[in-house]
């Protein structure tokens, strides 16, 4: 089975869905981003974030407590405060455009085209998080029956705000489909066997997170011991993911297509280095 996915269109995306946010830039950074940095940014950036007050340690494992904090004590110990408190959001963006929006990847196959969705969601401590991440498997399982192909869907909801991005790719003949493509998703009610089953795998994937990860969700976000997840996600209802799935459809949709372009191809020298060029041409 041929596989492709165009990376650069989830960073476009990104840089459309949270315009002017840190969001909207590659976590990893860029080449050219990469390139400013010098050692007096480490060193600021290490005092302000690498701190005693805005740092938490979980230790998972077949470990002994007294030898963990020995370690602990050995390798962190000198850690300070900081003299300042980190934020702990940026601004919020503006709300995305809803027209369609067209671009060119070198990294589309010819012929092919990328097409991508995106909207704002819950965040993880936002009561309708877990109805949301239901309802963004059921969007997955109705993008495969719309015929497209290689379906990928980015939820991010340890991010304030959350973000939802689906997509995957398409051939000539259903490249139409970018246009109305959040009403052919979200605008069917929800049936019982695809609330079923999309319950179920929300409570499978969230039971296999890890301990550590667990506890780094209490500790960031104030759950308490008995806020489980997937506790609270076998609790949903068929009603609960209606009322989402309407409160959606009342939101701005970013709508992307993206298709081939050859301008660029004879320049391959990184993934990162493309995409930088790419953004910064279309602004």
């Amino acid at each position: 089975t041929r596989y492709w996915r165009d990376w650069s269109s989830d960073v476009c995306s990104s840089d459309l869905l949270v315009p002017g946010h840190p969001y909207a830039r590659p976590s990893s950074g860029s080449e050219q981003s990469l390139s400013r940095i010098d050692f007096a940014d480490v060193m600021q950036a290490e005092e302000r974030f690498f701190t005693a007050d805005n740092a938490t340690l979980v230790i998972d494992g077949p470990v002994k407590v007294d030898e963990s904090l020995r370690i602990a004590k050995r390798l962190f110990g000198s850690w300070i405060k900081s003299d300042r408190k980190v934020p702990p959001t940026f601004a919020q963006p503006n709300p995305p455009t809803t027209a369609l929006v067209s671009e060119k990847s070198p990294h589309v196959p010819a012929g092919r085209y990328a097409v991508r969705i995106g909207m704002r969601s819950p965040a993880i401590i936002d009561s309708e998080f877990l109805a949301h991440e239901a309802m963004s498997i059921i969007a997955l399982n109705r993008a495969k029956k719309l015929g497209i192909e290689n379906v990928v869907s980015a939820s991010a909801g340890r991010r304030l705000p959350g973000i939802l991005i689906l997509g995957g790719d398409v051939d000539e003949s259903r490249k139409a489909l970018a246009e109305n493509l959040p009403s052919q998703i979200f605008g069917v009610e929800v049936s019982i066997a695809e609330f079923t089953a999309a319950q179920s795998a929300l409570i499978k994937r969230l039971s296999e997170q890890s301990k550590a990860s667990q506890l780094l969700d209490q500790d960031t976000f104030g759950f308490t011991k008995t806020d489980g997840l997937a506790e609270r996600a076998a609790k949903l209802t068929l009603g609960n993911l209606e009322t989402h799935r309407k409160k959606i459809l009342s939101q701005p949709f970013l709508r992307l297509i993206v298709s081939r372009s050859e301008e660029h191809t004879s320049e391959l020298q990184s993934r990162q280095y493309l995409v930088c060029r790419l953004l910064l041409e279309k602004k």
